[in-house]
């Protein structure tokens, strides 16, 4: 996240990690365990398992500000799937999966997520 215009927002939202835990030669999530999705339209998003899900450190954006309501973000039904997922848009996100219940997340907050099988909690 070195230069990101970002970064002071994820390191006020997240408030437990420092820059050189997030970002560095010896970082505590590696740049694979951190993965960045923007919105592209005004529509629920649903992060693809295999490349956007792997990640421990999930960041939602909305750099075009097309978010014009609350919108869900949906993530894998994967027993034992868990990630923190950073909210950096105007609305708030519902992480849930495509089948079950969520967990909200206000503008600018993030949260450990965790999914039963069949719900994220």
């Amino acid at each position: 996240m070195s230069g990101s215009k970002y970064w002071g927002r994820v390191s006020n939202v997240l408030g437990l990690y420092t820059r050189s835990q997030l970002d560095g030669d010896n970082a505590f999530f590696s740049k694979n365990s951190r993965q960045t999705k923007n919105f592209a339209s005004n529509a629920d998003l649903t992060l693809n398992t295999s490349t956007e899900c792997n990640a421990f450190l999930v960041i939602i954006t909305d750099t075009g500000v097309v978010l014009l309501v609350p919108r869900n973000v949906i993530l894998p039904t994967s027993d034992g799937y868990t990630a923190r997922v950073v909210n950096l848009t105007l609305q708030t996100l519902t992480f849930k999966t495509a089948a079950g219940t969520g967990v909200a997340v206000a503008t600018l907050q993030s949260a450990l997520v965790s999914c039963d099988g069949t719900n994220i909690l």
